[in-house]
């Protein structure tokens, strides 16, 4: 994504395929949110 990843965010792939790395499939969210997306 070209920055840094603050303390506390993740990147997420939003169409959940972790080798899909484009632009448009990648989210930056908070760690807490990234555990509630992936524990649904």
């Amino acid at each position: 994504m070209g920055n840094f990843i603050r303390p506390g965010y993740e990147v997420h792939h939003i169409n959940g395929n972790k080798t899909d790395n484009s632009f448009s499939n990648l989210t930056v969210v908070s760690a807490a949110k990234h555990r509630a997306i992936h524990n649904k």
